[in-house]
């Protein structure tokens, strides 16, 4: 049995005529009646009665009619669905973000989102970027909000904007307000992400390549918030 048998079958229990039926179905009624035939068939008994000029369903006929009503209205429903999901404009995104995109750029972006895609529901999980990373390998998100190099042959990058990278250090700092030279930088200790984050790397080539010592990190953390207190930022034009 078809899905438009089913159809079919509605149409004909809505006009109470198989002619009428036939014209809003856009078929001849011949071909109607074989559709109706060939659905008795398969269950074993009649669907339609002859009632004067017009017909009526069977107890059997109804109840396949109120049953074929729920699938169509579900496989609409279902297609709608599919379409929405296609477009990006439904379903569940999982999103990893940078805790720094999360702070200045997630309100802004959640907001245009759920405009465009009221009915779209957003799992946020932040973190820093080597552990969103390694669960976008896993397919435990779907796309994460953050930093990576310009050259990535591994994912698939959409830049959004530009963020520099800078150093910050106490205002009571020796260094603040300098722009430190290799040998002064070289004097003090590095609180960094882990190695595995890719702000740390390009950090740390930059220094390389601009003839500063690799940084000698005293502490690595997941988290911003050991860094919050009495920042200074010095501007990154190794």
């Amino acid at each position: 049995m078809e899905l438009k048998d089913l159809r079919y079958l509605v149409v004909v229990h809505e006009t109470a005529h198989l002619g009428k039926a036939a014209q809003a179905l856009g078929i001849t009624q011949p071909a109607l009646t074989k559709c109706i035939q060939r659905m008795e068939k398969s269950c074993s008994t009649r669907l339609i009665l002859k009632v004067g000029r017009g017909i009526q369903l069977t107890e059997v006929g109804f109840l396949l009619c109120e049953r074929a009503q729920k699938v169509l209205h579900l496989m609409q429903v279902t297609q709608q669905d599919l379409n929405a999901l296609g477009a990006g404009a439904a379903g569940v995104i999982r999103l990893g973000v940078a805790a720094t995109a999360a702070e200045l750029m997630l309100p802004h972006l959640t907001r245009e989102l759920l405009q465009q895609a009221p009915t779209v529901v957003l799992e946020v999980q932040v973190g820093l970027k080597d552990l969103l990373q390694s669960r976008l390998r896993e397919n435990k998100l779907d796309l994460i909000l953050g930093f990576l190099p310009d050259k990535s042959d591994e994912f698939i990058t959409r830049p959004l904007m530009e963020d520099p990278v800078v150093v910050a250090a106490s205002c009571f700092h020796p260094l603040a307000r300098l722009h430190p030279t290799p040998e002064q930088l070289d004097r003090f200790q590095w609180l960094l992400p882990s190695p595995q984050v890719v702000t740390r790397q390009w950090l740390e080539q930059r220094l390389l390549s601009s003839r500063y010592a690799a940084p000698r990190v005293q502490m690595e953390s997941n988290t911003l918030s050991p860094m919050r207190r009495r920042w200074l930022k010095l501007p990154c034009r190794w």
